[in-house]
């Protein structure tokens, strides 16, 4: 098995037939009942029951898309999730580098691809 994250993630295209990816960008609020216990009971600003019940809730919802996702070990993406969520990266950072995902940076891509084809 390679170290190179992209020669597993291709691997693991490869091996499940599919690229699809699954964005998990849980709300402690917005929690089924199930996972973050009922609603009206929740305290947003208890943080160990909140990123308990994030952590749990992200390795259910990769248990079950493993087997149609390319996943390559959920309970390591589960860990790296908690620890971003226990210390965020710098939020503007996070923006500018993301700026380049956008829905105008991706269709100038397809533009930029289709016209060079």
């Amino acid at each position: 098995m390679s170290d190179l994250f992209s020669d597993r993630l291709l691997d693991a295209i490869a091996a499940k037939g599919s690229p699809i990816c699954v964005g998990i960008d849980p709300v402690y609020e917005m929690l089924p009942d199930a996972v973050g216990g009922p609603s009206n009971r929740r305290n947003a600003n208890d943080a160990t029951a909140a990123v308990d019940a994030i952590f749990a809730f992200t390795i259910d919802v990769l248990k079950i898309v493993a087997p149609l996702v390319p996943v390559d070990d959920a309970k390591a993406l589960g860990h790296t999730i908690l620890a971003t969520l226990l210390a965020p990266p710098d939020t503007n950072r996070s923006r500018m580098r993301a700026h380049a995902f956008s829905v105008t940076a991706a269709a100038h891509q397809y533009l930029d691809a289709l016209e060079h084809a």
